[in-house]
């Protein structure tokens, strides 16, 4: 929303994000529940709807949205590339996504090509925020794998990051807008 210069605060996000977004988020909490959703057997009832599932590029999530192409419903085709969002749709649906988030060049030593069906990536959607504002609010923890390091997002601290976020300036959220502009792009806002 700060992305579209709409102003909201941690009192009246909920409300602010209801009657402005055109979507909603319906958390999945892991990769694995995000890849159950969309691998229902039918989409009965979702007709014209419009759904992504949204993973992080980390091993988890590449490997989860990779492994739907192995599935009947699921088109083969990976499509798009790591900045401006890697996607797959859903066979006899009009609406029916899947996306990595994408990744900002800042980023792009933590990424492998899941393309080719490599899966060693550590970047999760809070690692879109910036490396101070994470640091500076004890969010992360440095991890290493040999010869990279990154900030892993700490687990206890996932459900405070909305208070924290929604005072920053809108400059902080720069690296988000590839994600909006690949949701408005697949859905055609």
């Amino acid at each position: 929303m700060k992305t579209k210069g709409i102003e909201f605060n941690k009192n009246n996000l909920n409300e602010v994000f209801i009657n402005t977004a055109p979507f909603f988020i319906h958390r999945g909490e892991s990769a694995s529940a995000v890849a159950g959703k969309l691998s229902m057997n039918n989409t009965d009832g979702y007709g014209g709807k419009k759904l992504i599932g949204l993973f992080d590029f980390d091993k988890e999530g590449t490997e989860k949205f990779y492994c739907l192409r192995k599935q009947n419903n699921w088109d083969n085709t990976i499509s798009g590339d790591a900045q401006t969002g890697i996607y797959k749709k859903r066979n006899q649906h009009t609406c029916f996504y899947a996306l990595l988030i994408p990744i900002p060049q800042r980023l792009n030593s933590l990424i492998s090509n899941i393309k080719e069906g490599i899966f060693e990536s550590f970047v999760e959607i809070e690692n879109l925020l910036s490396e101070e504002m994470l640091l500076r609010n004890n969010l992360v923890e440095t991890r290493s794998i040999i010869d990279k390091s990154y900030y892993k997002i700490k687990d206890n601290k996932k459900s405070i990051i909305p208070n924290i976020i929604s005072d920053l300036p809108k400059e902080e959220f720069n690296d988000f807008v590839p994600l909006f502009q690949i949701v408005e792009k697949l859905f055609k806002i």
